[in-house]
């Protein structure tokens, strides 16, 4: 039987759905059009983008009654209406709608307010359609529509908008060894519900009953080699990163324990040991009134520019003004040695002046490309004050020599024009890191309260050979890619880094909250999948990622003797 694709919004709540998410398009599938699935654990995929006022502030969006069509070139065309942030419909033209074009209801085309009148092939299907609301597939949907699609279709949204989960790994009947190193670092592949794989790695923590001097079978236990790390890892932690450095790993942060004041690192040869209940914390940058670090001790980032370490991050002086700085490793220096450092550095545009005069900066990364180092950051003006422009992303190339000034004038990157950016007057980009793979470059970036349940990652998406200082080559999430439904126990999961365990594997850093709302930031990590695409997914959990019967697994082991 033909398969369908429910289209609809969502009436508004008090809790978990207020107007910025519920006036957004959401997709649901049915196989016999009894039973829907929702997709993307019933949040919003596509969103209505805010505009700019001539006083440089956001005008919040939303979208209401939305339709869809097929095309006859095989494609489909989305409609809705716009509406105003309290959600009712703006008084604009009957055939102006908001459009976007999909061919697999996974990339789209962001067309904007468009008049259907100049679309004759839209205007036509429209006229035909004989609107009906049968009943709701759910009690909470304003306004939808149904869509028939094929089935190979509706497999695929499937696989992309359920939660992603390991399906199962391979694990060989037999292991032929003829020695104890050739069943060292065994690696078996694991499937996942996307179609995607990954290896993992396995030890066998006790070998004392193989005997490799007489051939025979033995059976042996293997473990994941993959750790779980359980929330919270550190309370009171946010703006997590995780640095390699020297064959050793440091974890920095904000420090919410202290007010926000001071830098403090810690040490270990093992990410794990990192968050061990007695793991020392070096201070390596405190307060200090002389020289104006008062307050605003944010969004600390080890990087390598230019082959020197270097401390990124904000601070405040007598008022809350944070700033960018940075701050490079003494050559020898020890990075949890305060003497080990140099003194900070305020970061500066091309012709010498400060990055900002009238507004904050915060949240500086970096990241190379193509032999060119670049820097982002979170700029804005008039902070939670009249004339708020929102937090907004720059980009700008830098000097690895001198990397606090500017090669380039900084260039607009993104603004929260999205509902799920711009919840509740939380008008937030901010937190970016950069993600590199093969063919793009990534950069996760925070939208939503930074303190609450709507705190949420984003990715924005450039190719590696494209002009990255051209906002042009940069695309942007249409939806979240790490939210509070995530993860459960795991609220407002947001201002993320990324780093390599020793085995290779890419995980992400973050900070979320145990309850909705005002409980202490502290920190996560959980690993990150890559589909067959390359696409990073950043919402898979440890329980996720490996199901528990492959967590330890028995092998046989074949001693084959030596010829």
């Amino acid at each position: 039987m033909e398969k369908v694709l429910f289209i609809y919004t969502r009436i508004p709540d008090g809790q978990f759905c207020p107007p910025s998410f519920g006036n957004s398009i959401h997709f649901a599938v049915s196989e016999r059009g009894e039973k829907y699935i929702p997709l993307n654990q019933n949040r919003g995929i596509l969103y209505a983008k805010g505009e700019v006022s001539p006083k440089n502030q956001i005008i919040e969006k939303g979208l209401a009654e939305p339709e869809a069509y097929p095309l006859l070139d095989g494609s489909f065309a989305i409609l809705a209406k716009r509406t105003g942030q309290d959600g009712s419909v703006e008084n604009s033209g009957e055939a102006e709608r908001l459009l976007w074009l999909t061919h697999d209801f996974i990339s789209f085309e962001e067309c904007g307010l468009t008049d259907l009148s100049q679309h004759p092939m839209l205007k036509e299907l429209r006229a035909g359609e004989v609107k009906s609301h049968p009943p709701y597939p759910f009690s909470d949907v304003a306004a939808g529509c149904w869509l028939p699609i094929e089935t190979g279709l509706y497999e695929k949204l499937l696989r992309y908008y359920t939660p992603v989960h390991n399906t199962h790994i391979d694990i060989p009947e037999e292991i032929c060894a003829s020695c104890v190193d050739e069943i060292k670092d065994l690696c078996f592949t694991a499937h996942y519900s996307d179609g995607a794989t990954a290896q993992k790695k396995y030890d066998i923590p006790d070998v004392s009953h193989i005997d490799f001097a007489h051939p025979g079978t033995y059976t042996v236990t293997a473990v994941v080699r993959q750790k779980p790390y359980p929330f919270p890892l550190a309370v009171g932690f946010a703006d997590p990163v995780i640095f390699l450095w020297d064959n050793k790993y440091y974890y920095i942060a904000t420090n919410d324990n202290t007010d926000d004041v001071g830098f403090w690192v810690r040490e270990a040869a093992q990410v794990e040991d990192l968050f061990l209940p007695d793991a020392a914390q070096h201070l390596i940058l405190d307060k200090d009134e002389e020289k104006k670090r008062l307050q605003t001790f944010w969004a600390p980032e080890f990087h390598v520019i230019g082959n020197r370490v270097y401390l990124l991050f904000a601070v405040s002086g007598d008022t809350f003004n944070p700033q960018c700085h940075m701050m490079r490793l003494k050559e020898n220096g020890s990075v949890t040695s305060a003497d080990g450092w140099e003194e900070p550095v305020r970061v500066k545009k091309m012709d010498g002046t400060f990055l900002a005069v009238n507004g904050i900066t915060l949240d500086m990364t970096h990241f190379e490309n193509g032999g060119r180092s670049y820097l982002i950051w979170s700029y804005r003006e008039n902070c939670m004050a009249e004339g708020d422009t929102g937090s907004m992303l720059y980009i700008a190339e830098t000097n690895p020599d001198r990397p606090w000034m500017l090669k380039s004038d900084p260039v607009l990157l993104s603004r929260p024009l999205y509902g799920w950016e711009n919840v509740a007057g939380t008008i937030n980009n901010e937190g970016p890191y950069p993600l590199i793979t093969q063919e793009y470059i990534y950069i996760a970036f925070s939208g939503g309260a930074a303190c609450d349940w709507t705190y949420t990652v984003g990715l924005l998406r450039a190719g590696r050979d494209a002009d990255l200082l051209d906002p042009e080559s940069w695309e942007k999430s249409k939806f979240p890619a790490l939210a509070t439904p995530d993860l459960d126990g795991v609220y407002g999961a947001g201002h993320n880094s990324f780093f390599k365990d020793r085995d290779g594997d890419t995980y992400i850093a973050y900070h979320g909250e145990i309850t909705p709302y005002h409980s202490p930031r502290s920190t996560a990590l959980h690993r990150v999948h890559f589909r067959e695409t390359g696409e990073p997914v950043l919402n898979l959990s440890y329980e996720r990622d490996i199901k528990e019967e492959y967590r330890k697994v028995n092998l046989n082991i074949t001693v084959t003797g030596h010829e």
